[in-house]
């Protein structure tokens, strides 16, 4: 650090050499120097502004500018939405409305934060990153008027999330812990197993069918309402998925556990969209798992995503140009 001091110069001229003391006041703007220099090294140790949040307005007003689609959300910071419903959850006292964390383990401060969106209990979560960027994520995929809480909890090295909650048109309530993997928010499953999956076949509504082998050979049978850079596309087409995504998604069905999932999920209601999932494995045994309302796991519906993903993140060859081609059942 430089400070004012007094300054000796030497001037050389032909007679030799003087000895000039000048008395130099040097104003340098310490304080600015110093908030750099810390604001550079907070940068390098993973500092954002998720760091520097305390208010729920604070919260509020991070939340409305990165995703439009929160604007009328606020942090319900007494946790009650309807108090006979929060009882049943246990003690209520041990959560709170804003909690800090690096839930996926990329340097940066997280939040959790509970609210409520037009009277729906809302849990989100703000993951930070490089650069100051944000993300809001949505843990609460349902859409039920009752209380729901969750908490941050560390064990070891992992950050997880305890979440409680009501589904909807259900009495009772439902718990999950969930760690952050595959890009998105999962249940834990502390003892992966590994399945031999010899072929998936997956149905979202009305609008495609798609079908992969165990060599990764894929066919995809495109309805209605596929769209790709605001072009329709509904025909049948053929591929193979890439090693890598391939490889993903075999792990998320591992670690979901997809033998033991229900068999039927149902939000029951109509006009709600649909997933059916139909898993050939360990010699013939076969899984298949109907979402209505995709209100299953976490995990199974980080499933749906990469599901649906795959239509337009994938190379397809045009094997069918039809205007129309009927869906598979999805059975046995």
């Amino acid at each position: 650090m430089v400070d004012g001091s007094l300054l000796v110069v030497r001037l050389e001229d032909s007679s030799g050499m003087k000895r000039i003391s000048v008395l130099t006041c040097i104003c340098l703007l310490i304080t600015d120097l110093v908030i750099a220099q810390d604001g550079r090294k907070n940068i390098a140790n993973g500092f954002n502004k998720l760091d520097s949040v305390s208010t729920a307005e604070g919260v509020e007003a991070i939340v409305s500018q990165v995703d439009k689609r929160y604007v009328k959300f606020r942090v319900s910071t007494s946790l009650n939405f309807e108090l006979d419903h929060c009882k049943s959850l246990g003690d209520i006292n041990q959560f709170k409305a804003i909690s800090k964390a690096d839930f996926d383990k990329n340097g940066y401060t997280d939040l959790l934060v509970v609210g409520i969106v037009d009277k729906i209990p809302t849990i989100l979560t703000l993951m930070g990153s490089s650069e100051n960027k944000i993300s809001v994520n949505i843990l609460s995929r349902w859409r039920s008027r009752r209380c729901s809480i969750a908490k941050a909890v560390t064990e070891d090295e992992d950050t997880f999330i305890e979440l409680k909650y009501f589904r909807p048109y259900s009495q009772m309530p439902d718990s999950a812990k969930l760690i952050f993997k595959f890009g998105d928010f999962v249940e834990y499953n502390p003892k992966t197993r590994r399945y031999n999956v010899e072929k998936i076949e997956y149905k979202f509504n009305d609008a495609f069918a798609l079908e992969i082998n165990t060599n990764r050979k894929a066919s995809l049978k495109a309805t209605e309402y596929n769209t790709l850079r605001s072009d329709y596309f509904n025909a049948k087409y053929i591929g193979r998925i890439d090693v890598a995504r391939y490889e993903e998604l075999l792990s998320i069905l591992d670690y979901s556990d997809f033998p033991s999932l229900q068999n039927q999920y149902d939000i029951g209601g109509s006009h709600f969209s649909s997933g059916i999932l139909k898993i050939t494995y360990n010699n013939g045994l076969v899984k298949i798992i109907v979402d209505h309302g995709l209100i299953g796991t976490f995990a199974l519906n980080r499933i749906h995503d990469k599901m649906v993903a795959i239509r337009t993140n994938q190379e397809w060859k045009l094997e069918a140009p039809k205007a129309l081609i009927p869906l598979p059942s999805v059975s046995n």
